[in-house]
């Protein structure tokens, strides 16, 4: 392992702690609006981040392919949590929840989450996918 991907994973596994802590502190702050949404878009990072790091410093083949399929589900919730938790901590949440809509936010990312799980039946998500030089490293995608 070269040095710069050695300092990248280190660093960026610190980073998968630090956003747990994050989430951990969010989570036991209940009097501030909008801290467990913080605590789930937090969670959803650090498992975005961790699985990351895994396909960075796993050697085979099918665990990194399954690490950046599993990456998936916290990549995709990430954009419709931040745009929940905006929402609740301006307080306009009640028009999403009172109608029963904010499950809509979450649809397209579930979507893209399970054509990342079933990739290999349409190639609609990556085209090719190519372990890199030594094994070591993120996949090469296309």
């Amino acid at each position: 392992m070269n040095t710069s991907l050695l300092v990248y994973s280190v660093s960026l596994f610190i980073l998968v702690l630090m956003t747990v802590g994050i989430a951990y502190q969010a989570f036991f702050d209940l009097q501030q609006r909008g801290s467990r949404t913080l605590g789930v878009l937090a969670l959803a990072m650090a498992e975005w981040g961790f699985f990351y790091y895994l396909e960075l410093v796993l050697p085979s083949y099918t665990l990194k392919v399954l690490a950046r399929k599993i990456l998936y589900l916290g990549m995709t919730m990430s954009g419709p949590l931040w745009l929940a938790f905006a929402l609740r901590y301006s307080g306009r949440l009640p028009w999403w929840v009172k109608n029963g809509r904010v499950f809509l936010l979450f649809i397209p990312g579930a979507i893209a989450f399970l054509f990342g799980l079933t990739n290999e039946l349409h190639h609609l998500i990556w085209s090719k996918i190519e372990i890199p030089m030594g094994g070591v490293g993120g996949l090469i995608l296309e």
